[in-house]
């Protein structure tokens, strides 16, 4: 169900918790690159019955991302963001790790929510840790491709998926601030949300209200 990659070259490297774990290469060697380069504990999931992927699909709901406190991006831009966990497709992590881990290295795209520290999260196995502590290294797991694929929510995938953390909800009064701001109401096409908040971008709008009706802006 989970297990340790079984690539063409091993290392060895220390978790946070002090133990040691195998990582593999796979994509470093396939690039030429030395095995040094592949600094990522990576967890391989192979099976639909594997704890981790149940965690991962319950953040397609809204009660699942609530209770965990996550949700998800697809798409590689996301790895500078400053992700807590990230999920690989088997066949994007063959053919690009090292810059996969060179994206998650740089950074330089993180929001404040990358630097606020949050609740832990426990995706049901050791090798993968969301400790929720700000400054992290973020845990990575690589799934099968037909995995991945039906967790997916593009039809031409990237073959990445960030986990980040929700931004606190409890006070609403308090964190909804801002000298401009925008109320969605009824809004339920997600192509249509995606303009508003990158027009609200563009005008410094800091503050996005949604009322009953409008879709989850996580989904």
């Amino acid at each position: 169900q989970a297990r340790r990659l079984s690539g063409r070259r091993r290392l060895r490297l220390q978790t946070t918790s002090g133990r040691t774990a195998a990582a593999t290469a796979v994509g470093a060697a396939a690039a030429g690159a030395p095995p040094a380069a592949l600094r990522t504990e990576a967890l391989e999931v192979t099976s639909k019955g594997s704890r981790v992927y149940r965690k991962l699909q319950q953040l397609l709901t809204r009660q699942g991302r609530q209770e965990m406190g996550r949700y998800f991006a697809e798409g590689a831009k996301f790895l500078r963001m400053g992700p807590r966990t990230v999920f690989v497709q088997r066949s994007r992590w063959m053919e690009s790790a090292p810059d996969i881990e060179a994206m998650l290295r740089e950074g330089g795209e993180e929001g404040p929510a990358a630097f606020r520290d949050v609740g832990r999260l426990s995706w049901g196995h050791k090798a993968l840790r969301d400790s929720g502590l700000a400054g992290e290294p973020p845990g990575v797991c690589v799934l099968d491709d037909e995995l991945f694929d039906q967790v997916s929510e593009q039809e031409q995938s990237q073959g990445v998926i960030c986990v980040f953390a929700l931004p606190p909800q409890s006070g609403a009064t308090s964190w909804a601030t801002g000298r401009r701001a925008v109320v969605l109401d009824g809004v339920r096409n997600s192509l249509n949300i995606g303009v508003i908040m990158r027009t609200m971008e563009a005008f410094e709008a800091t503050t996005l209200v949604t009322v009953k009706g409008t879709m989850d802006l996580y989904s």
